[in-house]
């Protein structure tokens, strides 16, 4: 007799666990068949609004009846002649680069502590240097930057060591691409 009970509570619990996957697979979202993104991988901390997200409308707007009239293009005054542009000016501002863009930059602190490299952040903000904090793996790390050239680097290197006593080290900076 428990021999029987035991087995029916087995093919039971077998039951379950099959129809547990089986549901799991056959509902699964597919974000989760991306891969799981690298912990190494460089994250910029940085404090902005998130964006807002459409709604649907609740129905959608029923179509009219009768097609509209068609609409003839009013003559306009001609355009004027383009003026000679450089391939830079055709891209819209909105557009992101489509490649990480690799600029100078100083590293002026690594730390496991955020407030602390946010005191430092702010530090450096106080002497019109522009920075930021990057998340490395377990650290934080401060950058003063990006600058256009090397000489703006140095600049605000000898600055900073003058200023604030410290030796920031110069680095090619990774600009990454916006998801």
């Amino acid at each position: 007799m428990t021999k029987k009970i035991i087995g029916s509570i087995g093919l039971v619990v077998g039951l379950a666990v099959a129809t547990f996957f089986l549901l799991h697979f056959l509902f699964q979202d597919k974000d989760a068949q991306r891969p799981a993104p690298d912990p190494k991988e460089q994250r910029q901390v940085a404090a902005s609004p998130t964006p807002a997200i459409p709604q649907k409308p609740a129905s959608p707007a029923p179509e009219p009846a009768v097609p509209p009239e068609p609409v003839t293009p009013q003559p306009s005054a001609p355009a004027p002649p383009a003026a000679e542009t450089t391939p830079a000016e055709h891209t819209p501002a909105s557009q992101p680069p489509l490649e990480p863009v690799e600029e100078h930059g100083l590293l002026a602190g690594k730390y496991r502590n955020y407030e602390k490299a946010k005191k430092r952040m702010e530090k450096i903000k106080k002497q019109n240097i522009p920075a930021f904090i990057r998340q490395e793996g377990k650290y934080y790390e401060v950058w003063a930057g990006p600058f256009n050239t090397p000489k703006e680097a140095e600049q605000a290197r000898k600055t900073l060591k003058k200023a604030l006593k410290i030796s920031p080290k110069k680095r090619k900076l990774e600009i990454p691409v916006p998801k």
